[in-house]
């Protein structure tokens, strides 16, 4: 603001004069002609310097208060803290390390999470104003969607690879019991040792 007011004034003071024209000089006194300096008529002015302290009083309540507008972004932090911190081979190899129970408990939590940090980012305000001022979000939202949208897509990959790992491992459990359970004994040994076999299945 302080270069624009000072290049107002120089605009002001570089506009040409009748005392210093040519054309017009005889109807002036004879001799060399001085005028006053425009420019420190226009900084020592009252109602000049009045204004340019209250410019200043209004840009600094616009920021302030522009300030106060950006504290509702806080809430999206976490968001770029996820995305800088997260670590997908570390998530990866916990959730194939984990038992089943812990698995669909995890997997459950963690994307209701990110589904509901994509409905919160798809329902941010785009833009603000705070009288002279104009508070852009579009930045922060464009800068945030890819990381919640990218983390949804690889853990939908990865809840893919260990539903059919887990299932591949439960079928071959399950085929190698049905053929430890399909041997029919032959004697009275025999049955007692598929009866422990039983009992295991169980």
């Amino acid at each position: 603001v302080h270069s624009m007011l000072e290049a107002m004034i120089a605009s002001i003071h570089a506009v040409p004069r009748l005392l210093y024209m040519r054309p017009f000089k005889p109807y002036f006194l004879s001799g060399r002609v001085e005028g006053p300096d425009v420019a420190k008529l226009v900084r020592r002015d009252e109602t000049f310097t009045r204004c340019c302290a209250q410019i200043d009083e209004v840009i600094i309540e616009d920021f302030d208060r522009a300030t106060h507008y950006a504290q509702q972004f806080e809430e999206y932090r976490v968001m770029h803290v996820f995305g800088e911190h997260w670590n997908f081979d570390a998530y990866a190899a916990m959730q194939f390390a984990a038992s089943f129970k812990d698995t669909v408990t995890n997997f459950k939590r963690d994307m209701a999470q990110l589904n509901k940090w994509y409905r919160d980012l798809d329902r941010m305000k785009m833009f603000g104003f705070e009288r002279n001022l104009h508070i852009d979000s579009k930045t922060l939202k464009n800068t945030l969607l890819p990381v919640t949208q990218r983390a949804l897509d690889r853990c939908r990959t990865l809840l893919l690879q260990v539903a059919r790992d887990r299932c591949q491992s439960s079928l071959g459990e399950y085929q190698s019991k049905m053929r430890d359970l399909g041997e029919q004994p032959r004697s009275l040994r025999d049955f007692a040792d598929h009866c422990e076999v039983v009992n295991a299945v169980r």
